[in-house]
């Protein structure tokens, strides 16, 4: 008899799980139709076993935003989908320049030890970027060409703004003033001003 540690058979399983189901997209993508329908049934208790939520639906992408799987420079599909989001609810409108700097701050403070270390908790870091918390980035339905290409533009390494610049604003729609009145003026690109 062999005796293995539950976590270990769970990534076996998932590994496993994981395997059936490319190949059986791959049969599929080359022609081959089964003539029935497999069914597997697997009754495992894992009530001793303690796992993360967030790891289950890493692993089988139950939500989008928790998505793992590495694309450019370190970030994940769900990582480049929020940028894009935010970008569309920050900078929509904006000179592609301008949509490029905004996701450069972002990079810049998931670079920057003063803010977390990665899109999301940047992102939704409370206080940080209207849109989180006055619904506009929820209503955000598609995502413009422009938005894509300065996203992917900034993603890749093209610096509209220096790395260490951390904030921006539109100074004519802003009711803060705590940022120009601390900060140093890099410079303005379309409506928005940024600062280190």
């Amino acid at each position: 008899m062999i005796t293995i540690n539950k976590k270990l058979f769970l990534g076996i399983l998932l590994s496993l799980v994981v395997f059936v189901s490319s190949s059986v997209s791959y049969i599929t993508a080359m022609g081959w139709r089964p003539n029935f329908s497999p069914k597997i049934e697997m009754k495992v208790d894992f009530s001793d076993v303690e796992i993360d939520p967030r790891t289950l639906e890493t692993f089988f992408a139950l939500e989008h935003d928790y998505q793992k799987e590495p694309l450019v420079n370190g970030l994940s599909i769900a990582e480049i989908a929020l940028l894009e989001k935010i970008v569309m609810a920050e900078a929509k409108g904006e000179p592609l320049l301008g949509q490029i700097a905004v996701v450069n701050v972002i990079l810049n403070r998931v670079k920057s030890p003063w803010y977390p270390d990665n899109v999301r908790e940047v992102v939704y870091q409370e206080g940080q970027f209207n849109p989180t918390w006055d619904g506009s980035l929820q209503r955000v339905k598609g995502i413009d060409s422009s938005v894509k290409k300065a996203v992917h533009q900034a993603v890749n390494g093209y610096q509209a703004v220096p790395g260490n610049t951390l904030f921006f604003l539109n100074e004519e729609i802003a009711t803060d003033f705590t940022i120009p009145n601390t900060r140093t003026f890099h410079g303005k690109i379309g409506n928005h001003s940024f600062y280190r």
